[in-house]
This record gives structure tokens, sequence and C-alpha cells, in this order.
């Protein structure tokens, strides 16, 4: 690890905060009264002991493992929508800052002194450019060396981002990478998002049809 333009090299911290929903509260509502609806289907089916006939029997348990199936593709389905959004709502909390911190560190470079006469004024100019190129394109923290004072790192900081113990100066692992690596991974994972919901939500319609 390379340490960074003097001894006065810091290294910072990381941690989460609350995430979005990616499904509306009414959407979910109506999948869970689907999924009581279909269980309620298959509760009231008959016991094949209780059904007279070999071709009335047949209709019953065809019936039960078509719901079934149906039954556990929506359970299947519904776990995969869930682990994709525990993917995607960081990610879209992350992109949102990163959006909202980019202009900010833009404005504060442009108000930087063309030439810097001291130390700190150097630190303070290389920090915001480094700042912005994390954002823009990627910054390798773990080995450039880079000043003590980061604005990004501190805008990090006052969300609730915190370095993980494997590297406590490298705050920057604590998000999801620059601004179009992280775009890009929303769009592949709404992409999968949304084929599993239109699994769940085949599974689950009309719970009265077979």
């Amino acid at each position: 690890m390379r340490r960074s333009v003097g001894s006065d090299m810091q290294r910072p911290r990381r941690s989460h905060r609350g995430f979005l929903s990616s499904s509306p509260e009414g959407a979910e509502d109506a999948s869970s009264q689907r999924f009581e609806e279909l269980q309620g289907e298959i509760a009231a089916l008959p016991s094949l002991l209780d059904v007279a006939g070999p071709r009335a029997q047949e209709e019953v348990y065809i019936r039960r493992r078509v719901l079934d199936a149906r039954l556990n593709a929506a359970r299947t389905a519904a776990s995969l929508v869930a682990d994709l959004d525990a993917e995607i709502n960081p990610r879209l909390v992350w992109r949102d800052h990163l959006i909202e911190w980019r202009p900010i560190l833009a404005n504060q470079l442009q108000a930087c002194p063309p030439r810097a006469d001291t130390r700190t004024a150097e630190y303070t100019r290389l920090g915001l450019e480094i700042s912005i190129q994390a954002i823009d394109r990627g910054f390798n923290f773990s080995g450039e060396t880079y000043p003590p004072d980061v604005l990004l790192f501190s805008m990090m900081s006052e969300v609730g981002y915190t370095a993980p113990p494997s590297e406590p100066w490298n705050l920057w692992r604590a998000g999801y990478g620059s601004l179009p690596a992280v775009e890009q991974r929303l769009a592949e994972l709404q992409k999968l998002r949304d084929e599993a919901q239109a699994r769940l939500d085949a599974a689950l319609r009309d719970p009265v049809t077979a």
C-alpha cells in the first residue's frame, strides 16, 4: 500500500444507510393476497379418499399438482425478487449520492486558486480532483496515493458509510464504484428483477383457475 504526498496521509472509514424499496407497497400487498388465495384454493381441495370415482379423483389429483407447481414457482420467484431488491436498493442510494455530490465537488474545485501556494491548498485541490475522478471513472484508493483531506470521504462519512475492517483506510470500498459502473450494474440487476417479477406475476395470476 502506497501512502500519499506527505506523511500526514489519512485512511478513511465505511457503513450503510436506509435503503429504498423497489416494489410499491400496493403491489406487495396484492402479491401477498394472491399467495393466500392460492394457498386457500389448495387447502380447499378434497382428499382423494373423499372423492368418488377414478375420474373425479384424477381431476382433483391433477388440480392439486398444478396448483402446487404454481405455488412453488411463485415462492421461488418471490425469493429471487427479494434477493435482487437487497442488491438494487443500496446501489440506488449510492447512485443518488454520487449524482448529488458530483456538482458540489466540481463547484468547490472551480473555486480553488489555479496555483496552490501552500501544501494545504495543494492537498485540497488534489483531494477534490481525486473525488471527482472516483465518481466519473473510479480511483484505486488501495494502491494509489491521495491527500489527507478527500472531500468525497467526508461526504460518505456524513451519511453513514464506514470502511471495511480489511481496509480501514479505504472508505471508497463502502460504496459501489463509480457512477458509470453502478448504473451499469443497476441496469443488469433491474433486468433480472423484471424477469423474476414477471414469473411471480404469472404464477400468481388468476388463482381460481389452473
